[in-house]
């Protein structure tokens, strides 16, 4: 159960990386939103307090609650259909690495799209790479690589912290990515996603699975993502020649 003043909390981070509530704004007082949500006003002062630790509020003597004049991280826009867009955008962020290492098929999160994708069994092995991404800090992805054993082996855990995957592996091997498909769903977050992203458990996350397949169109890679919802932002482009 998500308590009380996670669920304030995570509207009014929503209000503040949205923009309703603007840079230098004066929020309302701590009555003002006990009335508007209903809740204690130790709930109101605890998320109040998870906010100001984000950077996202300052609380001023005899004055009040403000917005921050400078958000540390606002949504982040999410570009689908272009692999060079992917790259330039994990050029951005504070890597972490959790694991490095091959496993069985059978013991991932997504064993029956891994033995679909590569054609393998559930007992076979497939290397799995786990790293979060923050921004000043703030946790915003945990990504799942998962590649053949073989591919694997032209990667370092030095590498990934300074350069994206596939850019390792263009350098490495002459990667040429040919294609692939992409699915965004939202998803309740798992007790373990949650510790890693700071978040509640069942917190709504952003769940996004990427296939990608080599210039001659063999399986190459699956990469799955959690990302916090309220730092998610989608932005494509329209077209009406056809309209």
């Amino acid at each position: 159960m998500i308590s009380l003043y996670r669920r304030v909390e995570s509207l009014l981070r929503n209000k503040i990386l949205s923009g309703k509530f603007e840079s230098g704004e004066k929020l309302p007082t701590e009555n003002e939103f006990v009335e508007q949500f209903g809740v204690s006003k130790i709930t109101i002062r605890r998320a109040l307090s998870r906010l100001e630790g984000e950077g996202l509020i300052t609380r001023r003597s005899g004055k009040g609650t403000f917005v921050s004049s400078v958000i540390p991280v606002t949504k982040q826009f999410i570009i689908t259909n272009n692999v060079r867009d992917i790259v330039l955008d994990a050029q951005r962020y504070e890597v972490k690495l959790h694991s490095f290492q091959p496993i069985q098929v059978k013991d991932t999160r997504i064993p029956k799209e891994i033995q679909s994708f590569f054609g393998i069994s559930n007992g076979d092995e497939i290397f799995r790479i786990q790293r979060l991404r923050l921004l000043k800090g703030i946790p915003i992805y945990f990504l799942e690589n998962f590649l053949p054993v073989d591919t694997a082996r032209h990667i370092t855990k030095k590498d990934l912290h300074s350069k994206p995957l596939l850019q390792i592996l263009k350098e490495r091997i002459g990667l040429r990515i040919g294609g692939g498909e992409i699915f965004i769903e939202a998803v309740p977050a798992d007790p373990d996603i949650a510790d890693i992203l700071q978040c509640q458990t069942y917190d709504p996350l952003i769940f996004r699975q990427i296939y990608y397949r080599y210039s001659s169109n063999d399986p190459f890679e699956i990469v799955i993502s959690f990302m916090r919802a309220e730092y998610f932002k989608y932005k494509g482009s329209l077209k009406a020649e056809d309209f």
